[in-house]
């Protein structure tokens, strides 16, 4: 466990920063755990489902319930081993040591529930209070001496629904607030959220439960041998917020988390982008997880439909469309960041980029004979959107609000789309009618963009006649765009970390291509592809330090959000995020010559 810094005092008013959360997830449900063992969000039962506890975008409406030792400090906090129950050490006044492991388990009936296990001297005082969320109606817990109710109410969109909150087989003193008692001589102290009452004996089986279920995951991996603690978070995180039912996985568990602080630059993750599912299927390939990574490409087929040239770039996880963006009038915000939003407008635009991220994902998972028949065949079909619209305008892996521009990153994808299509066919895995076509736009896409998309060094330029930085043009390395020995990969690098790198990672850009003149942090993802390029490169050093820089950001729990502070390496924007993630897994196995698709 990491030693911890002394915290300021619960309700202290600020935001908490994000890296002192960790993320409970196991694939139907999401909590976020601050240090000092409050939930201050909950979503049980769908990973995208409104939240029941949103104390994370509304510190006085929102609603929290936290369960702490009383008159304690956190001392250590970290994960217990390999597994997604997190553990906090504190230390009391003279009682001596208190542990506290929390985590997602399948309740009695069957029901999700969060658990929380403390252990430590009999007669440690503990303190389970409850903030009821308000924002949307008012409403009140109704506390008794073994269980406090929240009536179902609240905004559609969240804090919403009912709760339930137990202790496990004790009865307390209630109060306003919750309860105040004490470890018992038996040693341990069980409070459920979401489950009926139950004993201490069946929290401890639930959560040697989900710890044997992470363990086994774990033990199914092909890890690098270096950073190997990293390795197991980011692929325990892709794990947990993959949707068990439908194999897809969220862009991120949280909305409005804003990518500056206060800004309006707060967006929705809570949906399935094709882009970020093909990066986390080719992750999880890339550590072995083969199968979760099938479950993936199976989702990713689904979503593409019976168009999938046509399919729109994010749609919800259970493969229906995203609800229209707008603002949510009564949640304050993260640290005052407005608007608060649900729904993402991005589904709405064109994104020629993911036509070739899909086929890669295709392209990787028949690799490993695990290419689900409906996800291949789709591959023609994309291959062609890709060759008759890598010349078109687009928005870009940016999702920019403003115009539409010629973006190389868009092309060298649609490249990849065409160039994979080739090889499968050439592997008689698909027909080769089409292969002249996809030969012929493969082609005039390396012609285009070496007339006008790059620098006379070869370095890559943001778009077709406009010599701007962009950090995304880094991935023609990792797609095979840029062949790791020419001239023109190390001047790419070289550019881009020359104009974008603020600290260890990258901005994306260097202009403000949406309009909106507040800044915004640099993109981990960014910051982590610029790393393992420069570890397909060689530059074995570089790419070494700059990943433990950007790993360094994260928490006690080792997680990563969407983008970093690039003066105080705080993290920002939704958390944690799945491209990250994936990102960290890319650049922990990446090498010279190492396979481009896991």
């Amino acid at each position: 466990m990491t030693r911890l810094g002394r915290l300021p005092p619960p309700g202290a008013p600020r935001p908490r920063p994000l890296e002192e959360y960790a993320c409970l997830a196991d694939g139907r449900s999401v909590a976020l755990l601050h240090i000092d063992g409050a939930c201050d969000w909950w979503s049980a039962g769908r990973l995208d489902g409104p939240p029941r506890l949103a104390r994370l975008l509304d510190a006085r409406r929102g609603g929290s319930v936290a369960v702490r030792p009383l008159g304690a400090v956190p001392l250590a906090a970290g994960w217990d081993g390999e597994t997604t129950v997190a553990r906090v050490a504190w230390a009391t006044a003279g009682a001596g040591a208190v542990e506290v492991r929390t985590g997602l388990v399948d309740g009695p009936g069957g029901e999700p529930a969060l658990v929380w296990w403390l252990t430590g001297p009999p007669g440690t005082p503990v303190a389970v209070e409850l903030t009821a969320p308000t924002a949307g109606s008012a409403r009140a817990w109704s506390v008794s001496a073994e269980r406090a109710r929240l009536a179902p109410g609240g905004a559609p969109e969240g804090p919403c629904g009912g709760l339930l909150v137990t202790l496990a087989g004790l009865r307390a003193e209630p109060g306003p607030q919750g309860w105040r008692l004490a470890i018992p001589p038996a040693g341990g102290l069980a409070v459920w959220m979401g489950a009926e009452p139950a004993g201490p004996e069946a929290a401890v089986a639930a959560l040697r439960g989900r710890m044997a279920a992470d363990r086994a995951f774990v033990g199914r991996l092909t890890l690098p041998g270096a950073q190997r603690a990293a390795a197991v978070r980011a692929a325990l995180t892709l794990w947990g917020l993959q949707d068990r039912g439908g194999g897809g996985c969220l862009a991120a568990p949280t909305t409005s988390l804003p990518q500056w602080p206060g800004s309006a630059r707060t967006w929705d993750y809570r949906f399935a982008w094709l882009r970020d599912n093909a990066d986390a299927g080719l992750a999880l390939l890339r550590v072995g997880a083969v199968g979760e990574a099938a479950a993936v490409g199976a989702a990713v087929a689904r979503q593409l439909g019976a168009d999938p040239g046509g399919a729109a770039p994010v749609r919800c996880l259970d493969g229906g469309p995203v609800p229209p963006e707008r603002a949510v009038p009564h949640l304050s915000g993260y640290g005052g960041a407005r608007p608060v939003r649900v729904g993402n407008a991005a589904a709405g635009q064109a994104q020629v980029d993911v036509l070739g991220e899909v086929v890669r994902l295709a392209a990787g998972l028949d690799a490993h004979d695990a290419c689900p028949p409906a996800l291949l065949g789709a591959v023609p079909a994309l291959a062609d959107a890709a060759a008759a619209r890598w010349a078109d305008p687009d928005h870009g892996i940016w999702e920019a609000r403003g115009a539409v521009r010629a973006y190389v990153h868009s092309r060298v994808l649609a490249w990849a789309a065409c160039d994979r299509a080739l090889a499968l066919a050439r592997r008689g895995r698909l027909g080769a009618g089409r292969a002249p076509r996809w030969a012929a736009a493969r082609a005039a896409i390396v012609a285009a963009v070496a007339a006008r998309g790059q620098r006379p060094d070869g370095s890559l330029r943001m778009a077709l006649d406009d010599p701007r930085a962009d950090s995304s043009v880094l991935a023609a390395v990792l797609v095979g765009f840029l062949p790791e020995t020419a001239p023109a990969a190390a001047a790419t690098l070289d550019q881009v970390v020359a104009a974008l790198q603020r600290g260890p990672s990258l901005l994306r850009y260097a202009v403000a291509l949406d309009g909106d003149p507040t800044p915004a942090g640099t993109f981990t993802f960014a910051g982590l592809w610029a790393a393992a390029v420069e570890a397909r490169l060689g530059r074995s050093a570089a790419a070494a330090g700059r990943l433990q820089a950007i790993l360094a950001r994260a928490g006690p729990f080792g997680q990563l959000s969407e983008c970093l502070h690039p003066r105080t390496g705080r993290l920002l924007g939704n958390y944690p995020q799945v491209q990250s993630h994936a990102a960290v897994l890319e650049a922990l196995v990446a090498r010279p010559g190492a396979p481009l698709e896991g």
